[in-house]
């Protein structure tokens, strides 16, 4: 893309903020300390050109971050690719509401944000992820709920993205237990579930991942195999090879 291009934005991107659409909240974002904190949620409800209501996230929004401005991203699937690509806009959180009255007669707490006015491409990540080629050395295997290689669409230090087994019924927020072979060596950690892509019924699905308790051995061996891997994307991209 050339400096003067404009990245392409869907038109049809406002459809999708619609209840019961999966989005991510962008709380906070320090490049320089490393610090994200991205918490996942839910639309409740939508009130075109005025505001938003989403479910509580975990851990909770107080009420002290009213007036806070914050990013919501979502994914999006380009029709003609088959594509998938985040995207985001800048809102305000507006109210937080500790009670908020349910059709079912119950309260839950919910957050109230303001209405889109532009989007954006949305690639806030601390790690650069890449979509492995065959010749990628580590393996992921999940422990659970069965015992089964993962098919990575792409990866980085902190997390990762996967084809599953259509049976599976993974949620949001769930920890998995998975084993990585790196290098020869087997290392034992966990991650947590924070997307889920049903792709159909009968389908295998997708899933993200971030990595938690990575042992340091286990990190130092990936971020070399990332490196490795992104030093022939270049080269092909720049025409090498």
């Amino acid at each position: 893309m050339s400096p003067d291009s404009k990245p392409y934005i869907p038109d049809d991107l406002i459809r999708y903020i619609e209840s019961n659409q999966d989005v991510d909240l962008i709380y906070d974002l320090d490049v320089e300390r490393e610090i994200i904190d991205v918490r996942p949620t839910t639309i409740y409800d939508v009130k075109p050109d005025s505001h938003i209501i989403l479910a509580q996230t975990e851990p909770p929004i107080l009420k002290s971050s009213e007036g806070r401005r914050v990013e919501v991203t979502l994914v999006y699937r380009h029709l003609e690719t088959n594509k998938y690509q985040r995207y985001g806009f800048p809102a305000t959180i507006l109210v937080v509401l500790d009670r908020h009255e349910l059709p079912s007669g119950g309260t839950a707490s919910m957050l109230v944000v303001s209405w889109p006015l532009r989007f954006r491409e949305s690639g806030v990540r601390m790690h650069h992820r890449i979509e492995p080629s065959g010749a990628f050395g580590p393996l992921f295997y999940f422990r659970q709920p069965e015992e089964v290689q993962a098919q990575i669409l792409d990866i980085s230090l902190g997390g990762m993205r996967s084809w599953t087994p259509a049976h599976w019924d993974l949620k949001t927020k769930q920890l998995l237990r998975l084993r990585a072979v790196i290098d020869g060596q087997e290392y034992r950690l966990n991650a947590q579930v924070v997307r889920v892509t049903p792709m159909g019924r009968n389908q295998p699905g997708q899933v993200g991942l971030q990595f938690k308790d990575m042992p340091d051995e286990a990190r130092n061996r990936l971020k070399k195999a990332l490196e490795i891997e992104a030093r022939e994307e270049r080269r092909k991209l720049s025409g090498l090879v």
